[in-house]
């Protein structure tokens, strides 16, 4: 099944929200998620699964400094600005398209990507930066990799953002061994040296 939300719809979720295996659900509305005793509210997204959230905004409320987790392996899909101090990014791929300036990703096993804006990115175990949805930008406060850290960059083109990925950083950054790989979709090849910047600093 699924569920919808249309804009202009306020929904609230209470602690946890669970997608089930190869459902879809689209949230147009306002989204509002608390956890009443503080700590963690996990979106669980099951294989297959998507949920997207495009309304007005997502807010998440706590007593004591509220944080999402991303759970599973399907795709959780933010479009609306998000206000969160902190998101798990822990199975599957979480898809930032919206603004989220002040929310921390931190990466424990799961896949970011997107072309919107988070706070800053940290590699707490493993985990993979893919900007865009295809070739895009994908705007990030400081940075903190590690050597279990992947780095995916998609090239088609000589255009950031429209040929080819690009990490839009404002902060320092610190790779610590962060392994880069190159797909290059359509078989694109430059028709001479090319120099692609893939990290603007």
């Amino acid at each position: 099944g699924s569920l919808v939300a249309d804009p202009g719809a306020s929904i609230l979720f209470r602690d946890e929200v669970i997608v089930a295996p190869g459902t879809t659900s689209s949230l147009g509305g306002e989204l509002r998620i608390a956890e009443l005793t503080g700590g963690a509210i996990d979106l669980t997204i099951g294989s297959g699964g998507q949920l997207t959230i495009s309304g007005a905004a997502t807010t998440v409320e706590s007593i004591n400094g509220p944080f999402l987790r991303k759970l599973g392996p399907g795709t959780l899909a933010m479009e609306a600005s998000t206000t969160c101090p902190r998101f798990d990014a822990v199975g599957g791929f979480s898809r930032f398209d919206g603004t989220a300036a002040n929310t921390l990703i931190r990466l424990e096993g799961g896949t970011l990507g997107g072309n919107g804006s988070v706070g800053g990115v940290t590699s707490l175990s493993s985990g993979t930066v893919a900007p865009g949805t295809g070739p895009g930008i994908l705007s990030s406060g400081a940075i903190t990799w590690n050597a279990a850290t992947t780095v995916a960059i998609e090239i088609a083109g000589t255009a950031a953002g429209a040929g080819h990925d690009q990490i839009a950083v404002i902060g320092p950054i610190n790779l610590n061994g962060a392994t880069l790989a190159v797909a290059t979709p359509g078989g694109f090849q430059p028709s001479g040296p090319t120099v692609w910047i893939i990290m603007d600093n």
